[in-house]
């Protein structure tokens, strides 16, 4: 039987630190990116951000975005 660390990719230690919330007004640059590499996006989650920056932009350019709040979650 293979052990449990087969399954994970060899890039990445699987015993490194992955924050559960991330503060992106910190201007930490290392932490930004180590969390950027950590996300997976599925085709679902593309197609997602892709809508929503849509709208963005529309909102953006048609002055009705005073404030922008972003929650992105997901296991």
């Amino acid at each position: 039987m293979d052990s449990i660390r087969t399954l994970f990719s060899t890039r990445r230690a699987i015993d490194r630190r992955i924050e559960k919330v991330i503060d992106y007004a910190a201007i930490e640059e290392q932490r930004l990116l180590a969390e950027i590499n950590e996300y997976e996006a599925t085709d679902n989650v593309e197609a997602c951000f892709r809508k929503f920056l849509e709208n963005y932009r529309l909102g953006v350019e048609g002055n009705q975005v005073a404030e922008i709040g972003v929650w992105v979650a997901g296991f």
